[in-house]
């Protein structure tokens, strides 16, 4: 084997070793690309997502002011006794005690 030969088989391997090194990288970066594009895709789902619950969230907890106020409303004493005088009730005008 000659030195022209023994460059002429390095010279080759340099550029398999070379090509080898591109290829990988590519993949690397192709994978890379991918990655971010779940990634960003994934985030905007997320965000959607978090943007709907904070929605639900305000919306409930108008209701629920709006059930606390009717159950103020209604516990109170003056419709209370409405309520009791509509139904027949009256305040007892005969006491009687057993002994």
């Amino acid at each position: 084997m000659t030195i022209t030969k023994k460059l002429e088989i390095e010279e080759e391997n340099i550029f398999l070793k070379s090509k080898r090194l591109t290829v990988f990288v590519v993949i690397g970066l192709v994978s890379l690309i991918v990655m971010e594009i779940w990634v960003s895709h994934t985030t905007a789902i997320f965000g959607v997502k978090f943007k709907e619950l904070q929605d639900l969230q305000g919306k409930l907890t108008l209701e629920n002011q709006i059930l606390e106020d009717q159950i103020a409303s209604a516990s109170a004493l003056k419709n209370i006794a409405s309520s009791s005088a509509e139904l027949g009730l009256a305040p007892p005008s005969d006491i009687q005690y057993i002994k």
